[in-house]
């Protein structure tokens, strides 16, 4: 395949339009519209296309073990005391857990000889991927409300508390 062909479905691939991968692969930006076209009716193009498909879409299973590393996260673990002098290595942290913080914002302050940074960490949510999981598996259905109704519990309470669950229309 020509080196362009391969240029354009690689742009094409980043940005889903065929006139700027043209572009982008060296074609002039006015026949760039019909270039664009053209490339989508080469068989060379459309394989090379549909082969990077497969590799940059993530298959179920590799979802599922992101979600499943999310959820069994302990965040406590993603810090290492380095010491009074040092303390936690932000960087390491962000390298290391990446996959699992969802938005983190530094500030740093300069107090005379002492600089202080302060870095804020927002996780993406275990319990929010634990639920996904169990979606996927239909171990739970979502509906708007939930009614819980639990078997004997009004009588557990008139044991414990002497008639304490009884309604006022009972009495």
């Amino acid at each position: 395949m020509r080196k362009q062909w391969r240029l354009f479905a690689e742009y094409w691939l980043k940005e889903h339009n065929a006139t700027k991968a043209a572009i982008k692969a060296g074609y002039s930006p006015r026949s760039a519209h019909v270039q664009g076209s053209r490339m989508f009716k080469n068989d060379k193009v459309l394989a090379y296309i549909e082969s990077r498909m497969k590799d940059l879409v993530m298959d179920a299973d590799e979802a599922m073990t992101r979600l499943t590393r999310i959820a069994r996260a302990e965040h406590a673990e993603a810090f290492e005391w380095l010491g009074q002098n040092y303390g936690y290595n932000m960087a390491d942290v962000a390298t290391k857990h990446a996959e699992l913080i969802k938005k983190y914002k530094v500030s740093s302050k300069n107090l005379g000889e002492i600089q202080t940074s302060n870095i804020e960490i927002e996780w993406l949510d275990p319990q929010k991927a634990l639920v996904d999981i169990l979606k996927v598996h239909e171990k739970i259905k979502v509906s708007p409300s939930v009614n819980v109704t639990i078997e004997g519990f009004e009588e557990q309470l008139d044991k414990v508390y002497g008639g304490i669950g009884k309604s006022a229309e009972s009495e």
